[in-house]
């Protein structure tokens, strides 16, 4: 069900060490970058993000980013990239900010779900990636103004 409005590409964990600096790309796929421990920089269609502990970041289809490390702690993330298919939601995604904001702990729950998921690959694991990827969507703190809680 869920499957059909997007669908998860990859989900992994990264541990990127002091010095480390990925390579400016890009890619026509979304992507999501929780933070969960490190401090270091990320660049996004040329502006300069601090990264930060518990921070969320959104990478949308063609824009050019990087992570430096530039401090001696090891940035630790949980990346997902992920198509889009519905346009209600490919709507939303184009008009957020590429920082989602801090303290976003549903939105890892829901990121760790998807790579415990992905590894046992259970029958339905498709559909349950795509459902928790929803949700850490729609919970996001930016969006909850586009999904009002009554």
């Amino acid at each position: 069900m869920f499957d059909n409005l997007l669908s998860v590409l990859w989900i992994a964990r990264y541990d990127y060490e002091s010095g480390w600096k990925l390579k400016n790309h890009k890619h026509s796929f979304y992507q999501i970058v929780y933070i969960i421990d490190g401090k270091g920089y990320f660049l996004i269609n040329n502006k300069i993000y601090d990264i930060l502990p518990t921070r969320v970041f959104i990478i949308k289809p063609g824009q050019i980013h990087n992570i430096e490390n530039n401090s001696k702690l090891i940035i630790k993330t949980l990346d997902i990239k992920f198509d889009v298919f519905d346009s209600r939601i490919k709507k939303i995604l184009q008009n957020m900010d590429n920082f989602m904001g801090t303290d976003q702990s549903k939105i890892r729950t829901f990121l760790e779900e998807i790579k415990d998921e992905g590894n046992t690959k259970g029958v339905f694991y498709k559909e349950y990636s795509a459902l928790y990827l929803f949700f850490a969507i729609a919970n996001s703190s930016l969006l909850q103004r586009f999904f009002p809680r009554h």
